[in-house]
């Protein structure tokens, strides 16, 4: 048999109901966003570990590389593919680096971030 409720007792139901969803909702949200730093947060680590590997990052620099990876907002699955594929030795953290301060403010020399590359490029034996 059908239980009957009156219609402000129905309403206070979804009043309830519609407050748990909206908790439900944002708590998924927050630990939606949370996951997502992890996992960038781990990715990021991953691509710094390759760097070093591949002599790309220096192994003291390795842990801001990956804070700096994990706090930006580049692809990194770009950033991996360009780690992977990089030449093993080209100092990649060294040339952004160099490129982004290249302003003469900071003491490093307009252009050093491209000479150093071409330097490398030239005695690699990369380029003939």
């Amino acid at each position: 048999m059908l239980t009957k409720i009156g219609s402000a007792e129905l309403n206070g139901l979804l009043i309830k109901s519609a407050a748990a969803i909206r908790d439900l909702s944002a708590e998924n949200e927050q630990l939606r966003a949370q996951l997502a730093k992890k996992d960038r947060r781990e990715h990021a680590v991953k691509i710094a570990s390759v760097a070093v590997e591949r002599g790309i990052v220096a192994e003291d620099a390795q842990a801001e590389y990956a804070q700096t990876l994990a706090s930006g907002s580049r692809n990194l699955d770009d950033v991996e593919e360009l780690v992977s594929h990089a030449a093993a030795g080209l100092p990649l953290g060294e040339l952004t680096k160099e490129a982004a301060d290249g302003d003469g403010a900071s003491g490093v020399v307009p252009g050093a971030a491209e000479q150093k590359f071409a330097s490398f490029l030239t005695n690699s034996g990369i380029v003939h």
